[in-house]
């Protein structure tokens, strides 16, 4: 080989040499600066990428979905770079996302950069008590390492068997700046890998034919993260067409106990023996045929402790069914205790519709218990014990109940 090669490849190797070093020093030279955005359901901790938000579908501005954004400054002590401000869009799909309100105050009229942190409802559609699918956070302020956690009010689209699941979540999105007003350019933040912008509504599982289907929602994260969360999981039998299982967690209203107010709303419970939850659980089957009518389900409900939880499920469907009349729901119903089996009480269901409603008996052939081959019924208890702060009932339906209940 002659030495003109040998210079050729020299000059080469010193050119790729030349051209990494640039490389290297035009991305060190485009600043990195850090923040986290993670959103969780209302009363949610531990909210990443892979264990997304859950919240309620079908929220509306009577009943909205709660929720949570936490910003962090993730950039480094000592660098004076500040997270001001931050426009938080909704999930683009499916449609029926929008914020009415925050935690914060309503930015005044007249901005002011040195005012406490406030929101602005931002991309507001034409009724626009239905709030806004832009969220501007101002004054945020946040140095290095601080950070600051937002409740939020929202209206959110109808439980779906194909956007918002566990296995297709619906994503949030958002631009930070370091300006108080989220003004200027070249102020931009990047978010990190800590930030979690996912949203979950509902698990689905399709059923097929002659096989049975299971699925497993938790709001929370975990079971434990905080009082009343609850962890539902679903088991449905085999039957003779293909279904689709569905279940969300707090769709629709809350349930009201309140028999001595005989002028409460229509969606009030006339009687739940005083039970309530901080949470529902709801489930559905659905083919647009049979809707499954002959698949049975158990339904185990793992509740972390609250200060006024009962062992007991109410429930409530479009069939009717018995109830178990507990006048001390406190304590545990015997043949003496005044505890009575009843048909259930009418109600008007989340969606308008007529159905029933009441306490779930125990599975058995004894007094106060019931064939739960034929109606729902309790099927095991386990309360919570020292050191084991969350209770496990498990409900036993037959075919033909589509359901929500809670415990």
């Amino acid at each position: 080989m002659d030495a003109r090669w040998f210079r050729a490849m020299a000059l080469a190797l010193f050119l790729a040499a030349l051209a990494a070093l640039t490389l290297s020093a035009g991305a060190g030279a485009s600043p990195n600066k850090p923040y986290s955005i993670v959103i969780c359901g209302g009363g949610q901790t531990g909210c990443t990428s892979t264990n997304p938000a859950v919240i309620a579908p079908g929220g509306t501005t009577a009943n909205p979905s709660s929720l949570s954004v936490t910003f962090t400054n993730d950039n480094k002590l000592g660098t004076g770079i500040r997270l001001g401000s931050d426009n938080l869009n909704v999930p683009s799909t499916p449609a029926g996302f929008s914020v009415i309100s925050t935690s914060l105050p309503t930015c005044p009229p007249k901005f002011n950069n040195q005012a406490p942190a406030c929101f602005v409802l931002l991309n507001r559609p034409q009724l626009r008590l239905n709030g806004g699918t832009t969220v501007g956070f101002r004054n945020l302020n946040l140095a290095p390492g601080q950070f600051i956690s937002i409740s939020m009010s929202a209206v959110t689209p109808a439980p779906s068997t194909t956007a918002c699941t566990t296995t297709s979540p619906c994503f949030w999105t958002d631009e930070a700046k370091q300006s108080n007003d989220f003004n200027g350019a070249g102020n931009d933040l990047n978010s990190d890998s800590n930030s979690a912008y996912g949203t979950v509504t509902s698990a689905v599982a399709s059923c097929a034919k002659t096989q049975g289907c299971s699925t497993t929602l938790a709001n929370g994260g975990t079971a434990t993260s905080a009082p009343g969360s609850i962890s539902t999981t679903v088991t449905t039998s085999s039957g003779q067409t293909t279904v689709t299982q569905i279940e969300s967690i707090d769709f629709g209203p809350p349930l009201i106990d309140d028999p001595q107010n005989p002028s409460s709303p229509p969606n009030t419970v006339p009687n739940c023996s005083g039970v309530t939850s901080p949470h529902l659980t709801y489930e559905n089957l659905s083919n647009g045929a049979d809707n499954g009518s002959d698949r049975s389900q158990m339904i185990a409900i793992n509740t972390t402790d609250f200060q006024t939880y009962e062992s007991e499920v109410c429930l409530e469907t479009k069939t009717p069914f018995t109830q178990l009349v507990n006048p001390s729901p406190e304590t545990q119903c015997t043949p003496w205790s005044g505890c009575s089996l009843a048909p259930a009480n009418s109600i008007l269901l989340p969606d308008g519709t007529a159905g029933f409603v009441g306490l779930l008996p125990d599975c058995g052939k004894q007094a106060l218990q019931v064939n739960c081959s034929k109606l729902p019924g309790v099927f095991s208890r386990q309360n919570a014990g020292a050191g084991e702060p969350v209770h496990t009932i498990v409900a036993a339906i037959p075919h033909g109940f589509d359901m929500r209940m809670g415990n």
